[in-house]
């Protein structure tokens, strides 16, 4: 059974698929002509009627896949007229089906479900349409960006690429984004990486590529905004000898696909769907082709790959994501495999006397294994996807400093020679037992220990409550129960780090770099460790039952009116989280989610505040004057602050763009300012600009369900 919301999806513009399967043939059969092909009569394998395939596309406005099941190699396209979505029946039980362990998407809700009804998971593109997106944003775009025409293929196309056709405003902004980071691009690496790209795909997708892909142009800006924004916040890859080449046209690839998406230029949006369209092929490579490249560069194109498609923001690409982290890690597993084991490979010889470039080798190696470990510890916290390596397998030590990793040859050489480190692990314990002070430790280190610190908590937790021995936060209350040494290291570490962290202030000029994320990180996780995300996200009735609505609603009231002081700075943290984005832009993954659990977190802390507004502290309601408030986001007073989080005075909290939350209507106020904030992440980010229009609609006091948004 479908419901109305997926019809209602399903029927309306695709913005960035549609139009796909006008190429779309079958490889294994006979070649046909354009025309031919156009007017063939096929069954479509939904309805069952006959019909000409053009006619049908564009009458029914949706997008099918009609190659038979022995076609191998999928078609660069999202959906089909056969839904790949899941469909439930009625009397399924949706408590059943959402176990913790599911795939918990907070910008992808399920709406509340009453007596007889069921749903469809919906989101992407026909969510989108859904919403009421604007005339332009719907025009129907085929597999490689181009708008759609009626005829069968790709061949007849609009070739922008010609940097002879550069309008004057388009110069400009390619000439301002462009910020010399590394080397240019050469035109035969662009030539040798369409060539690459087009022999992994099937021949009716190919066909358009040499006029759609980007101009040397377009790429070179885009590799150059991929350092310039990106790479700050994740320094993956070693700057000084970075150089683009067709042997490496894969890791370039990933690079140019994620700075695609901080361009200003006019087309830089069918350029990204271009691009992540090739992605999602390059994803699906033989496995016998990795093993016969080198680990380090695939591993490193595979995570930035990783990045670039949870930007999408489309729940079926993130799927396919998921789908591939093992690959991810089984290469981090080869690089952390020691001599004498089954994974062992052996490290090229190749400037083997260079003590500069064995440092960078070895340096690569750590940072891949780093980042995809913090990318594994973020996928856990946020979307309780438990992660596919374990904390202990990591016995490699944590990056140097990026000091060291930013400078050249000769820049390096004058630096102290980079001190010996620990791993994650030794670290958790030396900075849990108090042996190492957390200042002293880099930025990115601090923000490792921090997510590997929570995560550890989070799997004690989980298996104590599937033990039947209490809830998250229950254990030190009980006398039979005490939490594991491992554990125990881990949440003292997780303390006096976040502790640092939060007094840190979050800086509007740092945004280029990663010294904000250990600050916002550490007031994230610190409104995480105190209420759990499957409770905030359950308590908003996102991707959640009425009945995981109300057992999350008893949870919360056990947690938060028992500890006001705690919830009063977790609630500082959040104002402070909300205004550091009023002037930064929401441009990362962490980013968007940050955003996210701010507000679901002030939603639940005015929500029951409200109700009970004595559940906020003795006299919150009794002899508290209306001028007697506390601007969480502007204090001014030290003294006024440390009281009323200590909760010494009870004056009302106040936020910018908001008001009070114990007035009437905080909470759709909290909305709209949470989706005005994440908006300006829109033109970089698929995923931000879908929960600001989610956000948006919440703050109409619609539910969050898209059957209630299709008027916008």
């Amino acid at each position: 059974m479908r419901s109305r919301a997926s019809a209602v999806a399903n029927r309306g513009g695709n913005t960035d698929n549609d139009g796909a399967a006008d190429g779309i043939g079958d490889d294994n059969g006979p070649p046909s002509s354009p025309s031919s092909s156009a007017s063939a009569s096929l069954p479509c394998p939904e309805c069952g009627q006959t019909f000409r395939r053009r006619e049908h596309l564009t009458d029914d406005d949706v997008s099918a896949a009609l190659s038979p099941p022995r076609q191998h190699l999928q078609p660069i396209i999202s959906q089909s007229c056969v839904s790949d979505q899941l469909s439930l029946e009625p009397d399924l039980l949706w408590d059943a089906l959402l176990t913790p362990a599911q795939f918990l998407f907070p910008f992808s809700p399920v709406p509340s479900l009453g007596p007889g009804t069921s749903t469809d998971f919906c989101f992407g593109d026909a969510a989108l349409a859904a919403i009421g997106q604007s005339a332009d944003d719907q025009s129907v775009q085929n597999s490689f960006g181009a708008k759609a025409t009626p005829r069968v293929g790709v061949e007849v196309v609009e070739v922008f690429n010609v940097p002879d056709n550069l309008t004057a405003e388009e110069e400009d902004i390619l000439i301002a984004e462009h910020i010399p980071h590394v080397p240019p691009m050469t035109a035969e690496t662009r030539a040798h990486m369409i060539q690459a790209i087009k022999a992994r795909l099937p021949q009716h997708e190919a066909q358009g590529l040499d006029a759609n892909f980007p101009s040397l142009r377009y790429l070179d800006t885009y590799m150059q905004l991929y350092f310039e924004h990106f790479h700050p916040r994740m320094p993956l890859l070693h700057k000084p000898t970075f150089q683009a080449s067709s042997e490496m046209w894969q890791l370039v690839l990933s690079v140019v696909c994620l700075g695609s998406r901080y361009s200003l230029a006019h087309h830089h949006q069918d350029h990204v769907l271009l691009l992540q369209r090739i992605a999602q092929h390059m994803l699906k490579r033989d496995i016998r082709e990795l093993s016969s490249h080198d680990v380090l560069t695939c591993a490193q194109s595979l995570l930035l790959f990783h990045q670039s498609q949870w930007l999408s923001g489309e729940w079926n690409i993130v799927m396919e994501v998921q789908f591939h982290r093992n690959i991810l890690v089984t290469l981090c597993r080869q690089l952390l495999s020691r001599e004498g084991t089954l994974m062992h490979t052996h490290t090229s010889a190749e400037d083997a006397n260079h003590a500069w470039s064995q440092w960078i080798q070895a340096e690569a190696k750590r940072r891949i294994i780093h980042f995809t470990w913090r990318w594994e510890c973020l996928q856990a916290t946020f979307f309780m996807l438990p992660p596919l390596l374990s904390i202990a397998e990591l016995q490699t030590p944590v990056p140097t400093a990026d000091a060291h990793w930013s400078s050249s040859y000769e820049q390096w050489h004058l630096h102290p020679p980079p001190q010996p480190s620990s791993t994650i692990c030794a670290l958790i314990a030396r900075v849990g037992l108090g042996d190492v002070v957390p200042t002293s430790l880099d930025q990115p280190a601090k923000s490792t220990i921090l997510l590997s610190a929570i995560v550890q908590q989070a799997a004690e937790s989980d298996l104590l409550r599937a033990m039947g021995l209490g809830s998250v936060g229950s254990t030190a209350s009980q006398p039979g129960l005490a939490l594991g040494m491992g554990t125990m290291l881990s949440q003292k570490a997780f303390d006096a780090l976040s502790q640092v962290g939060c007094s840190q202030v979050l800086r509007g000029t740092d945004a280029g770099t990663n010294s904000n994320d250990f600050a916002l990180l550490s007031r994230v996780l610190s409104i995480c460790s105190f209420t759990p995300l499957r409770l905030l996200n359950s308590y908003s009735k996102w991707q959640t039952t009425d009945a995981g609505h109300s057992n999350a609603r008893s949870e919360l009231l056990d947690i938060i009116p028992q500890n006001v002081g705690r919830a009063r700075h977790c609630l500082y943290y959040a104002a402070q989280v909300l205004q550091y984005f009023r002037t930064t832009r929401v441009a990362t993954i962490l980013d968007i989610l940050s955003v996210l659990i701010c507000v679901l977190y002030m939603v639940v802390y005015a929500d029951i505040f409200e109700q009970d507004p004595s559940s906020a502290g003795s006299g919150v309601s009794v002899g508290t004057s209306s001028t007697e408030i506390i601007r969480l986001d502007q204090v001014v007073d030290a003294d006024l602050l440390n009281g009323w989080l200590e909760v010494r005075n009870h004056r009302r909290p106040h936020i910018t763009g908001v008001g009070l939350l114990h007035s009437g209507r905080s909470v759709p106020r909290l909305y709209k300012e949470a989706s005005r904030i994440m908006a300006s992440g829109s033109s970089v980010s698929r995923m931000a600009k879908e929960m600001s229009m989610i956000l948006e609609s919440q703050g109409k006091g619609y539910p969050p369900e898209l059957v209630h948004r299709q008027g916008g």
